[in-house]
């Protein structure tokens, strides 16, 4: 019980981690321009580029990974149904 709490917690701050620095990139980008973001933005700007590729690298191993081990239901739920 005591590990799935942890992975819960881990999970958990990894996902807050994730929102605040895309948050923090994005009003970087727009304090830098002097404008809001737009979406061009995600493919010249370095920081939306980074941005978008980890996430999306980051749910698409998650997805992968999933479908290997025949429990594509794990990428909406975390249990074990």
């Amino acid at each position: 019980m005591v590990v799935d709490e942890f992975f819960l917690f881990a999970a958990v701050v990894l996902q807050f981690a994730a929102a605040f620095l895309s948050v923090k990139g994005v009003q970087q980008v727009a304090a830098a321009r002097h404008r809001g973001a737009q979406f061009s933005d995600l493919f010249t700007n370095t920081i939306f580029r980074d941005i978008v590729i980890s996430i999306s690298a980051t749910v698409g191993l998650y997805v992968i990974a999933s479908v290997i081990h025949v429990r594509p239901s794990s990428v909406f739920a975390a249990s074990d149904v």
